[in-house]
């Protein structure tokens, strides 16, 4: 098993996506089909450029970071201030 993205194929198919991701076959196909993920059709296999998969991962993690970081602390009805 890969220990850094470098350690990755160049392309993944589903398989070493799964394993990339920890996740199961059928998670791996559903994300190969996800609108935006970055998938490369060469006849009838659909293979990730690894490259694509680590700017995804970036991306997308970046982006679930700032939606879930709490603002300010919200002030609570009915508090003794």
């Amino acid at each position: 098993m890969a220990t850094s993205y470098q350690d990755l194929p160049l392309t993944l198919d589903v398989h070493d996506l799964g394993r990339a991701l920890h996740l199961s076959r059928s998670s791996a196909y559903r994300l190969l089909h996800e609108p935006g993920f970055p998938t490369l059709r060469v006849g009838h296999r659909l293979l990730v450029p690894r490259d694509h998969l680590i700017r995804w991962i970036d991306e997308n993690t970046a982006r679930q970071t700032v939606e879930n970081t709490p603002g300010p602390n919200p002030k609570i009805v009915g508090s003794c201030e």
